[in-house]
């Protein structure tokens, strides 16, 4: 998965998300099988000395994270230290889905071309 790659390649990771989360508590597992996994709601909650010997971070989010939580997490390291990103893609999504026949025929009807 992204998330064990992403354990591979940094010292630490921060998964954002709730306690209470099961995908969120799965990403940590995943991560921590490689390397220190903390789960997180926000970035008040990460520990700087944590951080002294630390040259890679990786940062996830579960699913229902919202994606502000971790741009906060950005904004917060970049207070205390030097920050280069990097964003990793493991697999390119190219996923697509017809319209349902209803929504086609609504079209047709409603908004004929």
């Amino acid at each position: 998965t992204t998330t064990k790659r992403l354990a591979e390649l940094v010292d630490i990771v921060f998964i954002l998300g709730s306690k209470n989360s099961s995908n969120s508590n799965r990403l940590k597992e995943l991560a921590a099988i490689q390397t220190q996994a903390f789960l997180i709601d926000s970035y008040k909650e990460i520990d700087l000395n944590l951080l002294n010997d630390i040259t890679k971070i990786g940062i996830t989010a579960g699913a229902s994270a919202p994606d502000i939580l971790v741009q906060q997490v950005i904004d917060f390291l970049k207070q205390h230290m030097k920050v280069k990103l990097s964003d990793l893609e493991i697999v390119q999504e190219s996923v697509t889905f017809n319209v349902p026949r209803q929504l086609r025929q609504y079209k047709e009807q409603y908004n004929p071309i």
